[in-house]
């Protein structure tokens, strides 16, 4: 969902991901990325240095919650840069706030729970320019919340939609 918000906004969007996330990140090419990396088989870093003249991503949108992830993406994040974490993550997140400071790091946190994120996120939505559609890999009962959690724990699925 990030990704195709960025994308509506201009970025240049790059997904990384690992193998167990080769669903999302085939998906992430499917809707729009300019490119998907499995770090496991491609160096990033490597990537975004060419990509920039050396100069490092300009926005760092971190959507898995992995603590490895977030400080990759500080490292990624150029002098200055934004970064936003959007994933949540199960437990503890150590960082290196020396990053933050000596970047001058613009440092977010996103959870989309006002008024106003639901309203724009809303009108996204209805215009069909944000497309969910292809995103949503289950449709279960609600009484079945306890296989959405497998599926999402197991990383089986993208997103799961319950029906009432």
């Amino acid at each position: 969902m990030a990704l195709q918000v960025a994308k509506l906004m201009g970025a240049k969007v790059i997904v990384g991901g690992t193998s167990i996330d080769k669903q999302r990140l085939d998906m992430a090419k499917k809707i729009g990325a300019d490119d998907c990396l499995n770090i496991e088989k491609e160096d990033i870093y490597h990537f975004i240095s060419d990509l920039t003249e050396g100069n490092g991503a300009n926005v760092v949108l971190e959507c898995s919650g992995a603590p490895p992830a977030v400080e990759m993406g500080l490292d990624l994040l150029k002098k200055r840069g934004t970064f936003t974490q959007i994933g949540l993550s199960a437990r503890p997140l150590s960082v290196t706030f020396d990053k933050i400071c000596f970047k001058e790091v613009d440092l977010f946190g996103s959870l989309s729970k006002t008024n106003y994120s639901w309203r724009k996120s809303l009108k996204l939505l209805s215009s069909q320019v944000v497309n969910m559609k292809p995103l949503i890999t289950h449709t279960l009962p609600l009484e079945e919340w306890e296989e959405a959690f497998r599926v999402t724990r197991e990383k089986e699925g993208l997103k799961i939609l319950f029906k009432l």
